[in-house]
């Protein structure tokens, strides 16, 4: 005789991969509490689950799409193809894209980590996170292992896409990337002219500059608008090396909605404040300095005399 309770359909105990997916897509674009986010748009899932939802979801797009998704360009027709279109957008030659680095805000770490250098200058505890973009806003490298209180041009001097474009450069290839003052002055990353004689090449290179290196102000506003769990007020509440892993999956979400022409509308867009970081030391190496001022030279005097 079939007992009474096994006559009853089973309840699945599982979350279904789609509402884990959905759940956590929410909390990556609201920035919510675990249990809010949980138990909105009729989730009903409690913090707990929440919580494995967001890790899980996250370490298979850390695992299986980050490395699919955001790429720098590795073959010279690549690396063409985004300098034109560079050039076409904002008529500055040579450049892949441009470099800058972004705060996003997590809690004090806990006692197993030193927090003292994840507290930045802004005044929180932060990851600074290197960002390069491209002119039509596909990230091209983002490295968000650093804490917050590492200068960006730290970050630079210790990154694998410095190296591969240095061979590059030792090799004859031209590409270079563009930086604001915070950077050291390279032969692949150049930097604007420090106040330059109105109306001189140098100022004309300048204002060219200033309006090609605005596609990461704009990066940094899209990426966070559309992700809003890395604005400074939202706060990442997990350990460092958790947190890096949301944002480069918000990295590789933001590169397949710009790759479907998913794009936000101007009134979206949130901008927060991003102060430079000229007042501190930039780390110069002078040999580098001298071929990376030949090479600005060489720009300006081609394009904007």
């Amino acid at each position: 005789m079939i007992s009474e309770h096994m006559r009853q359909p089973r309840r699945p105990t599982g979350i279904p991969s789609h509402i884990k997916i959905l759940a956590t897509l929410h909390f990556y674009a609201t920035g919510s509490y675990q249990l809010s986010a949980g138990q909105g748009y009729h989730f009903a899932i409690s913090q707990s689950s929440m919580s494995r939802c967001i890790n899980e979801v996250t370490n298979i797009v850390n695992q299986y799409l980050l490395h699919e998704w955001i790429v720098f360009p590795a073959t010279e027709n690549e690396r063409n193809n985004f300098k034109r279109e560079f050039y076409e957008n904002f008529h500055f030659p040579r450049c892949l894209g441009a470099i800058d680095c972004t705060h996003v805000a997590i809690i004090a770490p806990p006692e197993n980590y030193p927090a003292l250098p994840y507290y930045c200058r802004k005044g929180f505890y932060s990851i600074n996170c290197q960002i390069i973009v491209s002119s039509n806003l596909k990230i091209l490298g983002l490295n968000a292992r650093f804490p917050g209180s590492t200068h960006d041009s730290a970050i630079w001097q210790a990154s694998n896409i410095k190296t591969t474009l240095q061979n590059l450069y030792l090799r004859g290839d031209d590409s270079l990337l563009i930086g604001d003052s915070g950077y050291p002055l390279q032969p692949f990353l150049i930097t604007p002219f420090e106040n330059p004689e109105e109306n001189s090449p140098e100022s004309r290179y300048n204002y060219h500059f200033i309006r090609a290196r605005n596609v990461i102000e704009r990066l940094n506003g899209v990426l966070k608008s559309r992700f809003r769990c890395l604005l400074k007020h939202r706060v990442l509440n997990y350990r460092p090396t958790v947190a890096g892993k949301i944002i480069y999956s918000c990295g590789v979400l933001h590169n397949i909605a710009q790759h479907y022409n998913d794009n936000l509308r101007e009134n979206e867009i949130i901008e927060e404040d991003e102060e430079d970081d000229f007042n501190e030391i930039v780390m110069r190496d002078g040999n580098w300095h001298r071929r990376g001022e030949e090479v600005r030279n060489q720009i300006v005097q081609r394009f904007f005399t």
